[in-house]
């Protein structure tokens, strides 16, 4: 056998074995980095949520001053796309696209890069000590593509220095940025503390009824319902285990509709009929925004307003019936001081 024969022969066993190999090897790669971020979840959303602030903080944006780029859909949230095109090899043409998201937590992208293939990336983040975590991640699948899985070998080493660099310039540009600023409040206008929370179920008593919006009726309408509730929780011997809450079934066309609810020790035994005026039952459990109102009743429109833009701007949508929370006592409590949760459940 010929020398060249020989070593044609070695370079097609070689090949198959490679190939042989290939088929051993992950058919998938996950890289991921993390960094710790000092400034609460919803800033760092506002940020990575945005496709036109990428650029801002992306360890690609500087390989190629001439990259030409393109957007398309909204600027944030779902759709958002950026498209770019590039003569320098290392950045290339592709797109990438945000596919889904979960507000405050998490943002999904899907990568495409045109004959090299696609990949999806993502974006969580956690509330923990000292702020929020941000953990970037990269997943890409291979098939059968046998040189595909050999480069996924050395995709850490590829792309995590670059997501390490890209996170730290994140940290930077959120933690320079400035705080956003509260808007201007008027003589009477009262800026509530609003964040986004979990709450556990509370078992209630409760009582349902109804008045017109105005102020005046409101509070006799509460105070004869919680009086109903009262009645039956002194006659049975309960437990109160909070301050009461109403909440708010209707209230459109000039009608208040609620059910005025007092908070019992849970798994008490109690006796109540099903056409009673008063019933059992618990409250929301899950996700919502709480605002701390301090001021008076009159005022709580003010703080109304502040929560629906605090949920518009946050991307999130209402979720059942809101409800407010007296924690103070309005007869030994100074009208100014009067402290007010309000509670919107949320997705």
């Amino acid at each position: 056998m010929t020398l060249l024969k020989r070593v044609i022969l070695f370079l097609v066993i070689l090949i198959v074995l490679l190939v042989a190999v290939s088929f051993f090897l992950p058919a998938q790669t996950h890289v991921e980095r993390s960094i710790v971020v000092d400034a609460d979840q919803e800033r760092v959303f506002d940020t990575v949520n945005n496709i036109r602030t990428f650029n801002e903080w992306s360890p690609w944006a500087d390989l190629d001053p001439e990259t030409r780029f393109s957007y398309s859909g909204p600027d944030s949230g779902v759709g958002a796309k950026m498209a770019w095109q590039s003569d320098k090899q290392e950045v290339g043409s592709g797109s990438m696209e945000i596919t889904d998201t979960e507000p405050h937590r998490r943002v999904d992208m899907e990568l495409d890069f045109g004959s090299q293939g696609t990949a999806e990336s993502f974006l969580f983040l956690e509330r923990v000590d000292g702020g929020t975590r941000v953990t970037w991640g990269f997943d890409t699948e291979h098939g059968y593509d046998p040189l595909a899985r050999y480069f996924g070998l050395m995709m850490d080493r590829f792309i995590g220095p670059p997501y390490e660099q890209g996170l730290a310039d994140l940290k930077q540009l959120v933690e320079s940025a400035p705080e956003p600023e509260a808007d201007e409040p008027g003589e009477d206008r009262n800026i509530p503390d609003i964040e986004v929370m979990e709450v556990e179920p509370m078992q209630i008593l409760f009582a349902t009824g109804s008045s017109s919006q105005e102020p005046e009726t409101i509070g006799p309408a509460l105070a004869e319902a919680y009086g109903k509730v009262m009645t039956v929780i002194a006659e049975q011997g309960l437990e109160q285990q909070g301050a009461p809450l109403s909440i708010a079934t209707r209230w459109e066309d000039n009608v208040y509709e609620f059910k005025a609810a007092i908070p019992i020790r849970a798994m008490e035994e109690i006796s109540v009929a099903s056409d009673s005026e008063v019933q059992m039952g618990t409250t929301y459990t899950g996700r919502v925004v709480r605002a701390v109102h301090t001021g008076s009743y009159e005022q709580l429109t003010d703080t109304y307003e502040a929560i629906e833009e605090f949920i518009e701007a946050r991307n999130l949508s209402v979720n059942g019936h809101s409800w407010e929370h007296y924690v103070s006592d309005p007869g030994n409590t100074a009208e100014a001081d009067r402290v007010t949760h309000i509670y919107y459940p949320v997705k």
